[in-house]
């Protein structure tokens, strides 16, 4: 399993976070074992998981997932149009793939599945908004229409909140 800071560090690269390691996000590595220059050893922190996994770490990196994923940590902010940048718009289970190459293939069937059937289910192929007093199949400057676009809904949040709360995920 991965450490709490390469766990954190793991997340935020999946998901295009950005964060200044405001006060959430120590106080988070600080529950799981791992806070930010505490390892006042000459080596650091132990690099075995017995030291610092346990069941309150495993509910810590669920909630932490959980708020990543829905963007409630204080100063940093997750770019979902970055993490699902190479999802073709028109196909719903374009983003389920996305999601799940996030880990590597390392998911179990389970996992792979609750994602895939959540994702696909939650992802909406809207049109872009067309502007006012313009007909349809005409954009504003004579052009065809833009693509569909994916619309990011609250599901997709839960999806990645599961997929980076996974053991999948947490494995090194």
């Amino acid at each position: 399993m991965r450490s709490p800071c390469a766990y954190v560090a793991a997340a935020f690269r999946a998901t295009s976070a950005e964060t200044d390691g405001d006060r959430p996000v120590r106080d988070f590595l600080g529950r799981t074992g791992q806070l930010l220059y505490g390892g006042v050893t000459p080596d650091g922190y132990a690099h075995r998981e017995d030291v610092w996994l346990s069941r309150g770490a495993m509910v810590g990196r669920l909630n932490f997932a959980a708020a990543l994923a829905t963007k409630r940590l204080r100063c940093t902010s997750v770019n979902f149009s970055k993490v699902l940048s190479e999802v073709d718009k028109s196909s719903k289970d374009a983003a389920a793939a996305r999601l799940i190459a996030l880990t590597s293939g390392d998911l179990s069937a389970t996992t792979r599945t609750a994602i895939q059937t959540s994702t696909t289910e939650a992802a909406v192929i809207k049109p872009a908004p067309a502007p006012a007093n313009v007909p349809a199949g005409v954009s504003g400057n004579g052009n065809p229409p833009p693509p569909p676009l994916l619309e990011v809904t609250g599901y997709v949040r839960e999806r990645i909140a599961l997929l980076i709360g996974s053991s999948g995920f947490q494995r090194r």
